[in-house]
């Protein structure tokens, strides 16, 4: 089963009696609940047209019957069922088309202002309904196209019967004054139905447009909330990167305080370094059993020990010692961290 409406016909000659036929048929669209097919047969010697319709409901089955009344004998026509059909899928789309319009004017801009602040229900209410509007535009293309392709094999049909319809004389293909009448009739009832089939047209551009419209301000709408959002996220971003700036400046000053410290303790530690051996020798004078200064000394009596040079040497020798111990120590902890920073960053040199 074709899942779009559908329209075609076949003419069919009997070689022993010579008769034909033309069969027609149509189907609406599947999308719908209310969707039906037709199967129509029309006997063109006895001007009978015989028709089944699949899948109507009730109230479609009183408004084809309705129609058909109120046309006559125009309901001989071949083309005529195909155009009944056509034109309850038309008044269908437009059911449809009028309540998405009003569904989209109950949350225009004209009835309450443009909620920039929309949540998530809401948007998606909105992409609905343009999808909507889409799949509205596109059954109105197909009924369309089917539409005109009804509209060409009416034309051709009427023009098949061969009658001039100026003096009404018969044609070879006619027999007789009573078939004439007949094809008159068909002509006429043509007439009317393409006529018909154009002004449905016209209402289905109608339709198309108010779909356009509705998918134009739908993704106006749609457009005008993703900028609203971008600004949002701009300012945002903006605010955040204000924020990172600050605290980078302020992470940059600590970094500059933190070095000024660590300079300050290391001059503090090398100074300790240095004053350390010096002190614990000058506090441990009887080092050697060797006093360096003799505050008691007499007249001609030397105040600091001749060995004072033995102080001197074995203080700078100490100093030397611990700064270097410590220099040693400070590289072989640096080092330490290095590799370990290196293992971190690439596992395989671990190996």
């Amino acid at each position: 089963m074709r899942e779009k409406v559908y329209f075609s016909t076949q003419s069919v000659c009997d070689n022993e009696t010579r008769h034909t036929r033309i069969g027609t048929t149509a189907r609406t669209a599947s999308l719908s609940n209310e969707d039906m097919a037709l199967s129509c047969t029309f006997h063109k010697e006895q001007g009978l047209s015989l028709g089944l319709v699949f899948g109507s409901t009730e109230q479609q089955k009183r408004q084809m019957i309705t129609k058909l009344k109120r046309i006559g004998r125009d309901q001989f026509h071949p083309m005529l069922m195909a155009g009944v059909i056509f034109e309850l899928e038309r008044t269908r789309l437009e059911e449809c088309v009028d309540q998405l319009t009003d569904a989209f004017a109950l949350n225009s801009a004209e009835v309450r202002p443009l909620d920039l602040d929309m949540g998530r229900d809401d948007m998606i209410s909105y992409l609905k309904k343009c999808y909507r509007s889409r799949e509205l535009g596109n059954e109105i293309n197909a009924l369309k196209r089917q539409l005109k392709k009804l509209i060409e094999e009416t034309a051709s049909f009427d023009e098949g019967l061969g009658l001039n319809e100026t003096t009404g004389i018969r044609s070879e293909v006619n027999e007789d004054l009573e078939r004439c009448e007949q094809h008159r009739q068909l002509k006429h009832a043509g007439r009317r139905i393409r006529g018909r089939l154009e002004e449905i047209c016209d209402i289905l551009d109608d339709h198309m447009d108010s779909c356009n419209v509705t998918i134009d301000n739908m993704s106006l709408t749609m457009q005008t909330l993703w900028n609203h959002f971008a600004q949002e996220d701009n300012r945002r971003n903006t605010k955040i990167n204000r924020v990172n700036t600050q605290l980078a400046a302020t992470n940059k000053k600590i970094s500059q305080s933190m070095q000024d410290d660590s300079s300050q303790m290391k001059f503090i530690a090398l100074l300790t370094m240095v004053f350390l051996p010096i002190t614990t020798m000058a506090a441990n004078q009887s080092i050697f059993s060797t006093e360096l200064f003799s505050w008691d000394a007499g007249p001609g009596e030397a105040v600091v020990s001749r060995y004072l040079w033995v102080f001197i040497v074995i203080s700078l020798a100490l100093t030397t010692v611990v700064v270097g111990a410590w220099g040693l120590a400070t590289r072989y902890a640096s080092l330490r961290r290095k590799k370990a920073d290196d293992q971190t960053k690439d596992p395989e040199k671990a190996f």
